[in-house]
């Protein structure tokens, strides 16, 4: 965890016991149904537009007990990485989500980075751990839902 210029930046990478394409293919699936898998922190998504190369969707949800609405935007690139794009009245965020084959399975290296906006900016600093610590959990989470789906 770094914070550069107000910006926290997150990095971490994973093993998935899965092929690279299928992991694409579960992960970049975005549905209205999705806040189910997410646990505490997506209450709600709403499918804005869909196309061979981008989704855009809205979430509602809940950081460190902050609600937020924000809009998504993905870029795919099959079956290498994903990029999306975040924005709310609360932060901005950009995740670059990369794959690369590895002996039994998947390796998936995640870089984030969050721009807290309004009276959240003073508080980025503190705020990194839990912040975090959130996403971690949410993380380990859905590696256990894809392995589950896919094994």
């Amino acid at each position: 965890i770094i914070i550069i210029f107000g910006v926290l930046r997150i990095e971490h990478t994973k093993f998935v016991r899965a092929p690279k394409r299928k992991i694409y293919e579960w992960w970049t699936d975005f549905q209205e149904t999705d806040p189910s898998l997410s646990g505490k922190i997506i209450r709600n998504r709403r499918i804005v537009s869909r196309s061979s190369n981008e989704v855009i969707y809205e979430d509602e949800g809940n950081m460190l007990r902050v609600p937020y609405k924000d809009r998504v935007r993905v870029l795919l690139y099959p079956y290498e990485k994903w990029v999306a794009e975040y924005s709310s009245s609360k932060f901005d965020a950009r995740s670059v989500y990369t794959l690369k084959d590895v002996d039994e399975g998947t390796e998936m290296h995640v870089v984030t980075e969050i721009s807290f906006k309004g009276w959240l900016r003073p508080f980025g600093g503190i705020a990194k751990w839990g912040i975090k610590r959130a996403i971690e959990k949410e993380w380990n989470d859905y590696i256990k839902l894809v392995e589950e789906a896919l094994l």
